[in-house]
């Protein structure tokens, strides 16, 4: 057991979102994470998407340049109809994808809510769903990190 995980501030993360609100907390959580693309599975017969991320832990996260933590995250997306990516090559298993934010609004269709994972590099995974049902939750033991993820500063006009 890791000295993180024994510490009275670490509580791992867990929560289902059925809402815009909630699925923005999920979002935050888990910004940056590394998502190996083989770890990821769209299972359609089950009508889900599950992925495993190494979230960083931005709620430990001390400010500055200091190492931070992260953790395994397990997510699911259920009552998906439909799955499209864009930019990304899903037999390329060696890749690891940087997660940048889970988005949440209406299908083009007007019908179908639409979850999208938006990764860096461009590349996406927009999921039309029947109802909106994600679940993440982390597990193991968090591990410490040399590297903070960082964002440049937009330039300025």
């Amino acid at each position: 057991m890791s000295e993180l995980t024994k510490s009275p501030e670490y509580r791992p993360f867990r929560v289902q979102a059925a809402d815009a609100e909630d699925l923005a907390v999920i979002s935050a959580m888990l910004q940056d994470a590394a998502v190996p693309v083989v770890d990821l599975a769209y299972i359609p017969g089950e009508n889900r998407l599950a992925f495993v991320a190494s979230r960083y832990l931005w709620e430990r996260s001390e400010g500055g340049e200091a190492p931070g933590n992260r953790v395994r995250c397990g997510v699911v997306i259920s009552h998906v109809v439909k799955a499209q990516l864009k930019n990304l090559d899903i037999a390329d298993k060696e890749k690891i994808l940087a997660l940048l934010a889970v988005a949440y609004g209406k299908g083009e269709d007007g019908v179908l809510d639409e979850v999208r994972l938006i990764f860096s590099g461009e590349a996406e995974i927009r999921l039309l769903v029947e109802s909106l049902t994600v679940q993440a939750e982390d597990y193991g033991d968090p591990w410490p990190t040399l590297f903070k993820p960082g964002h440049p500063a937009a330039a300025e006009g």
